[in-house]
Parts: structure tokens; sequence; C-alpha cells
């Protein structure tokens, strides 16, 4: 037996569609703006801001792609849908990420073993605080509706707008000292170290694609579930086990077993277990899929020997 919360995931993916439209809009603006400040600076951290915002552009078009794809229904060949291209999408960001560190610190080691020269440093720190500004607010917004919605595309483009946030504040530090020091070698220094944030920041958004496609636990959405599964078969006589939980890429999928006194008609297991999956549903919207197994009590460990180490049980009185 099956809930599954479909409205409001459509809901979620069109305000998600209309979010990543308006960071494809965002980014151009931002490559404009980045590619100019390095042309009128020729700076080494302005250089490695505007390449990791190139790369970043390029990877919110493969997620605007993937997310099309996402919201295709069912099909014979994919019937649990396609949403898990989400995981493929926080994979190749991470992945291009990691390739825009490489490149750069190749391209601050240069300029370091040459010798720098910058320009126009003023322009360049007022170009890059307007990129911050941008790229901060759009990043958390992006990360909100993200968490919002469960949808590990936007969550996935908001983190990568804040690491580049996050490279722009370092490019503007180096500026800075530039300025004030006039020793140039702080402009190639802050974008090596600039560059090391960025391979961080990579590393986790692999790891969360692969920890996807892995089906890996998340200890947070267990414990809501085992609570919630605790207070509701309290004094019931009910008891479940092999509660199993994953992330299908926009939504969270709960399967278990529950087991019913022999008395009881399967009519009445029927409803019971279908006002559960509703108040399973609900503690985790947008979206969820709950699929429970009636089971009763008097075959249950023939049939399924002793409970599993991941069993839960909730005993009435």
């Amino acid at each position: 037996m099956q809930l599954d919360t479909n409205f409001s995931t459509s809901c979620g993916a069109n305000v998600a569609e209309r979010a990543m439209s308006f960071s494809l809009l965002a980014g151009t603006f931002q490559i404009l703006l980045k590619v100019s400040a390095y042309i009128l600076t020729g700076s080494a951290a302005i250089f490695a801001d505007a390449a990791e915002s190139l790369v970043h552009f390029l990877a919110v078009i493969f997620a605007y792609v993937s997310l099309k794809i996402s919201r295709k229904p069912p099909d014979r060949d994919h019937p649990y849908g396609h949403a898990k291209i989400g995981f493929f999408s926080s994979i190749f960001e991470g992945a291009m990420i990691l390739v825009a560190a490489i490149f750069i610190l190749g391209d601050a080691a240069k300029k370091i073993l040459e010798h720098p020269e910058i320009e126009f440093v003023g322009w360049g720190i007022f170009l890059t605080l307007m990129s911050i500004l941008m790229n901060g607010g759009l990043g958390v917004w992006l990360v909100q509706l993200g968490r919002k919605h469960r949808q590990i595309i936007l969550s996935s483009n908001g983190w990568h707008l804040l690491t580049d946030s996050w490279t722009s504040i370092g490019v503007i530090v180096g500026l800075i000292l530039v300025w004030f020091t006039k020793w140039a070698y702080w402009d190639p220094i802050c974008a090596a170290i600039v560059a090391i944030n960025i391979l961080v920041t990579g590393t986790s958004l692999v790891r969360r694609g692969i920890s996807g496609l892995m089906d890996e636990a998340d200890s947070k959405d267990i414990a809501i579930a085992e609570d919630l599964l605790e207070r509701e078969l309290a004094g019931t006589g009910v008891r479940y086990h092999d509660l199993r939980m994953r992330n299908t890429g926009n939504r969270v999928s709960i399967d278990l077993h529950l087991l019913f006194d022999d008395r009881m008609s399967v009519r009445d297991a029927h409803e019971f277990a279908t006002v559960l999956e509703r108040k399973l549903s609900e503690a985790f919207q947008p979206a969820a899929t709950v699929m429970t197994h009636i089971e009763p009590w008097s075959d249950q460990d023939q049939l399924h020997g002793n409970e599993s180490e991941f069993a839960k049980s909730s005993h009435s009185s």
C-alpha cells in the first residue's frame, strides 16, 4: 500500500525551474562583470574568480537540463521516475568546481613565478564587491529553496554560488593588500588560497551526489520517522519493523512492515495503515512516498525470522 504526494512535488519543480532560469540570467551577468574586472586589472585572483564563475555557468546549464529531465513522469523503463538525475547534477557541478580549482592553482603558481602586475585596483574591488552581493544573496535563497522543496539541484547550485562568493571575498582581500602594501604578489597568493577553499566545496558536492546514488541513509530523516512511529503506535497494539528510507532526489521514500493482531480485519488494518502513511508523508513535506506492508502477528517470526538490526518496535499495554 502506497501514499504519494505528487501535487507538492509538481509545485516544487515549478518553483525550482523558475529559480534555475533566474540563476542562468544572473550567471551570464556575473561572467560579464568579472571578465570586465579582469580586463581592467589583469589580476590573477580576478581571473580565478572569473574562471570559477564560467564553470558555475556551465554547471547551471547542466543542472537546468537535469531539472527538466527530473520532472518527467515515471514510464515503463523508469517506473520510479527520473528524479535521481539530480545527484548526477551534484556530482557534475562538484567535479567542475574541482577542475576550476586545479586550473586556478596552476595559474596562481605561474603568476608567483613571474612578476605580477595589476592596474585599476579600485575598479577591481568595486566590481568584485558587486559580485559578492549578488552571489551571496542568490546562493542563500537557492539553498533555502532547495531544502524547502527537497531539490538537490537547487541546493547544489546555491552552495556553488556561496563558494563563488567566498572566492570573490578572497579576491578583494588580495586586491586590498596589493593596494595598501604595493606588493603585487598578494594577488596570486590569495588566488591560491581561494582555490583550496573551492577544492573543499567541490569535494563535498561530489560526495553528496554519490551518497544519494548509493541510497545512503539520512540520520535526521530516520529520527523523524522513528519518533512519529513511536508516538502513533503507542497503546495501539501495532508494531513495526524493517523501516527503510532513502532520498530519491526530490522526495523521501519510506517503506516499513506493520504487525497487527490476527483478530483485526484486513479492512481495519488497511484503514489504520492509510492514516499512518498520511501522517508520515505530512512529516516530510513537501514530498514523500510511503509504502507499508501489513502482516499478522502469528506467523511473522516464521516468515521473516527475528527483527533486523534496524528494526524498531512500539509496544502497547
